[in-house]
């Protein structure tokens, strides 16, 4: 099993799934923080 087949299982978890989205608008923060990316985008 891939590691994307994993991730697809475990965001059927609705508690993984939040930690998850949060973990990555937390990184985009952080790189917009370091001017790694000029704007973020809403999703």
């Amino acid at each position: 099993m891939g590691f994307n087949e994993d991730l697809e299982e475990e965001l059927k978890d609705p508690e993984f799934a939040a930690y998850y989205a949060n973990a990555e608008a937390e990184s985009k923060r952080e790189l917009l923080r370091c001017g790694v990316i000029t704007e973020l985008d809403e999703t």
